[in-house]
C-alpha cells in the first residue's frame, strides 16, 4: 500500500488526476478540502469554533454556519488572516487527514491519495510515501477557477496572487504532471507504472 500525497496551484487540475486514479486502480481519495470543509460545518469542532473566534460573524451566514465564500474572500486579502487560517487547518484538518489515512489502511487498498493544495506549506511530506504535483499554465488555471467556482476575474487574480510558482510545488515532487487538457489520463497512467504497481 502506497500513501501518496497530490499537490499543486489553484486550477491546475489536481482534482481531475484524483478522480481518474479513483476510477482506475484501488485507490481511495481524501479531499482535504472537504475535510476542511465537513469540520467548518460542524459547530461543536474545535475548527468551526477557532474560525469564528479569529474571524467573528463576519465569515457567517445567516444560519451560523462558516460561508466559506467569505471566509475566502477575507483570508486572501488579509496575508497575516490568511497566516492564521493556515495554521488552523495544519492543526485541526491535517490530524484529521492523518486519522483517516490510518483507518484507511486497514481496508486492503493499493494507494491512499491525499487531495491537499497546501500539502507543502502546512509540512505534510512526511506523511507520503510518494508526492505528486500538478501543474498548468496560469492562464490556464485562471480560466479553470473562474468557471469552476463561479467567481470574477478580479477576485480570481486576487487568489492566483497569493498562490505560490510552479517551481515551489515541483522542487518538492516525486512526479510532476503538466495538465493542459491533453493526454491527462496517459501521464496519470505513465507516473503509476513508473512507481511500479
Amino acid at each position: 500500500m502506497i500513501t501518496i500525497g497530490v499537490t499543486g496551484p489553484t486550477g491546475a487540475g489536481k482534482s481531475s488526476v484524483c478522480e481518474f486514479i479513483k476510477n482506475n486502480y484501488n485507490a481511495e481519495i481524501i479531499d482535504a478540502d472537504k475535510v476542511a470543509k465537513e469540520l467548518q460545518d460542524n459547530k461543536e469542532s474545535d475548527y468551526y469554533l477557532a474560525i469564528r473566534e479569529i474571524f467573528g460573524n463576519d465569515v457567517l451566514d445567516n444560519n451560523g454556519f462558516i460561508n466559506r465564500k467569505s471566509l475566502a474572500h477575507i483570508a486572501f486579502a488579509d496575508t497575516d488572516k490568511k497566516n492564521k487560517l493556515d495554521k488552523l487547518t495544519k492543526r485541526y484538518v491535517v490530524s484529521e487527514i492523518e486519522k483517516r489515512i490510518e483507518k484507511l489502511k486497514k481496508i486492503g487498498l493499493d494507494y491512499i491519495i491525499v487531495d491537499a493544495p497546501t500539502l507543502i506549506e502546512n509540512g505534510m511530506q512526511a506523511m507520503f510515501d510518494k508526492i505528486i504535483v500538478v501543474i498548468a499554465k496560469k492562464e490556464n488555471r485562471f480560466k479553470r477557477i473562474c468557471k469552476r467556482d463561479d467567481i470574477s476575474e478580479e477576485y480570481a487574480t486576487l487568489r492566483m496572487q497569493v498562490q505560490k510558482e510552479n517551481e515551489f510545488y515541483t522542487e518538492h515532487a516525486d512526479f510532476v504532471i503538466t495538465n493542459e487538457d491533453k493526454d491527462l489520463e496517459s501521464k496519470v497512467r505513465t507516473v503509476f507504472e513508473e512507481m511500479g504497481r
